[in-house]
């Protein structure tokens, strides 16, 4: 077989598990957007604030005892089944020492948070961690042999069977017990599910224990850094302002990155066992790496921009009066999100090339910094919306960095990333003046509003996008896909 072959059965490997792995986060998504939408109108935002207050320290303590061993069986060239078992074996002892340090805590949340239901809530967490220890290493084929329709499957699954306990809940309690409910039993249905789409039986062993230790423990520091980075702001407004503002902090960020991380997701997803597949040629590993950066680019700035100007009419059509405190967060979370989703292929690429001790490090380099910004911004004005614009500077100014050491570690010049962010960056500066002249003129809120800004925003963005990549010189980069795209289907052949 030709490097080009070679290359381009890689490239295909890329797109369809892409394709799979995007149809199973828009599925599980779309599921999950019924089951927010009945959610939001039987619940109040305090109650969202508890759950969430709870899965914070539920977060953190499982983040710090994440040691990174399903990646490695994943990374392995040929792993055995002591691999497989070490794995798992790891995982329930993980699962059993994260469930004791999670009960003997709870108690002291409610000193910080001022919130007594927390604390019971967070006892009925340790449930779920106690449960995530036993799903079955099997599974892990999947992702390692590149079957993601497989992998679909088994998710889209579990979240068909879970989503009805928590509205069913819902009904009956009417208050966060439901929530707590649909986390613990959509786990359980995991485990379940696990076990029969994987005909591998995993045993207890530790045979493996010395050589995953390593890679272990830089991967849990990443790991406690990668959650507290994701959830610091709500820390520092759950403790500045209360259960309810923080359960509108939750809600808005979950809207603002909606769209931008369950597009890309599936695609970084799919980048780990993919780069892991050609950790051996650096040529096709930059090539992997810029085409998904490529995507990222025209996926990130596209949806978070488009998010940030519809904010209002989400909240509107979406969440209902009783959240409209959720609206001034939103535009600056959305942009958050697709900056942080756009660098967050800078961690899988040093994970595969074995710089995890980089990876964690830049982690907690960004942890400080936002952590800093958040809590004297969120003590200080006890503005849930200052917090969100202190979370968007601190991520906007760390990512030039991200970039720098990303295209030193995969080795191109920082020129490539840039020439593949300018053109989407224009095209979303236009999509906006658009939506928001349309806007003007428009006036009023709701479905139909909304309906209005995604579709012209969207043609806005690709008319653009076009023109700039035509005037470019038409090079190889998504934009060629779409005219190609197309092409095939209003002239073909």
């Amino acid at each position: 077989m030709t490097t080009a072959d070679s290359t381009e059965n890689i490239g295909t490997a890329l797109a369809k598990g892409s394709a799979w792995m995007l149809g199973l986060r828009w599925a599980v998504r779309l599921i999950g957007l019924v089951n927010t939408y009945i959610l939001v109108r039987l619940l109040n935002p305090t109650d969202f604030g508890i759950v969430a207050m709870a899965m914070i320290v539920v977060g953190l303590i499982e983040a710090l005892a994440d040691s990174g061993q399903k990646l490695l069986v994943i990374k392995h060239q040929s792993p055995q089944r002591e691999d497989f078992d070490t794995a798992w074996t790891m995982s329930i002892l993980i699962g059993l020492a994260v469930t004791v340090v999670i009960l003997l805590l709870s108690p002291f949340t409610q000193i910080y948070f001022h919130e007594p239901r927390a604390v019971g809530a967070m006892q009925w967490l340790a449930l779920r961690s106690l449960l995530s220890g036993f799903e079955n290493t099997g599974v892990l084929n999947f992702r390692r042999d590149l079957r993601f329709d497989r992998y679909f499957a088994y998710l889209v699954a579990s979240k068909l069977v879970s989503v009805p306990m928590t509205i069913t809940a819902a009904i009956i309690f009417r208050d966060y017990r439901a929530l707590l409910i649909g986390i613990v039993g959509a786990q359980a249905v995991t485990v379940a599910m696990s076990f029969i789409v994987s005909p591998y039986r995993p045993r207890l062993s530790l045979a493996r224990l010395g050589e995953m230790w390593h890679f272990s423990i830089w991967s849990s520091i990443r790991s406690l850094g990668l959650s507290l980075n994701d959830q610091v702001d709500q820390l520092a407004v759950g403790g500045a302002s209360g259960a309810s503002a923080m359960g509108r902090y939750a809600v808005a960020s979950d809207v603002g990155s909606l769209f931008t991380v369950e597009v890309l997701g599936p695609i970084i997803a799919v980048l780990f066992p993919v780069m892991a597949s050609v950790q051996s040629d650096a040529a096709k590993m930059r090539s992997v790496y810029l085409n998904v950066f490529q995507w990222s680019a025209v996926i990130c700035i596209s949806t978070s921009v488009g998010v940030a100007i519809c904010g209002n009419d989400i909240v509107d059509v979406l969440l209902g009066a009783k959240w409209i405190g959720a609206k001034p967060l939103i535009p600056f979370l959305a942009l958050s999100a697709g900056i942080l989703s756009m660098s967050s292929s800078v961690y899988s690429a040093l994970d595969v090339t074995g710089r995890a001790k980089i990876s964690a490090q830049l982690q907690w380099t960004r942890l400080i910094c936002l952590s800093v910004a958040v809590f004297l911004v969120g003590f200080a004005t006890r503005n849930p919306t200052h917090v969100a614009a202190a979370r968007f500077v601190v991520t906007l100014a760390l990512a030039p960095a991200l970039f720098l050491i990303v295209a030193r570690t995969v080795d191109f010049p920082v020129r490539t990333l840039l020439l593949s962010i300018w053109r989407p960056a224009l095209a979303a500066v236009a999509m906006a003046a658009i939506v928001w002249t349309i806007n003007l003129r428009l006036g009023g809120t709701g479905a139909i509003r909304l309906f209005v800004d995604a579709a012209s925003g969207a043609l806005a963005f690709c008319l653009v996008s076009l023109v700039l990549w035509r005037a470019s010189g038409c090079p190889n980069t998504p934009e060629r896909f779409v005219w190609n795209s197309i092409a095939a289907k209003f002239c073909p052949a």
